[in-house]
């Protein structure tokens, strides 16, 4: 998931930082399968990694 590929990244010899898609999945389950959800208690924890540093596109529609 995302996690593995900050650590994968790791070695480069760039800064590369992150942004968590604000919609997984970004439509119903019943139209899309993503393997995973990122809920509110997801982004809290991901937004304690020094590498991600914003949410990304924010969609609001239903």
């Amino acid at each position: 998931g995302i996690l593995e590929m900050i650590q994968a990244a790791e070695e480069s010899p760039i800064d590369i930082y992150y942004g968590i898609p604000s919609s997984v999945p970004s439509t119903s389950q019943n139209l899309e399968t993503t393997g995973g959800i990122i809920d509110c208690q997801a982004m809290k924890h991901l937004l304690a990694e020094k590498d991600i540093i914003c949410v990304w596109e924010i969609m609001n529609y239903r």
